[in-house]
């Protein structure tokens, strides 16, 4: 059953193997293609993944594990990686 903590997953997969910096269309066009049986069979989730996608890349910020840039007027993300020791 897929649950926040796999999506969390599946959206840092989805950064981290995109060539350029995706915003939230190519996130969840990456997680579609390649979790879709998953997520058919999810139950209520299968409803609210792509709304709670934009919660948890939120999230992901906060937790410094995605850096949220602008481009444009969309926001787009990128892995965050630290600096020094």
């Amino acid at each position: 059953m897929v649950n926040d903590d796999m999506l969390k997953l599946w959206i840092l997969e989805a950064v981290e193997c995109q060539s350029d910096l995706p915003g939230y269309v190519e996130i969840a066009k990456y997680i579609w293609l390649n979790y879709e049986e998953q997520l058919r069979v999810s139950g209520n989730k299968f409803y609210t993944w792509q709304a709670d996608l934009r919660w948890l890349c939120t999230r992901l910020v906060k937790e410094d594990k995605l850096v949220r840039l602008k481009d444009g007027n969309r926001s787009v993300y990128s892995v965050y990686h630290s600096v020094g020791p």
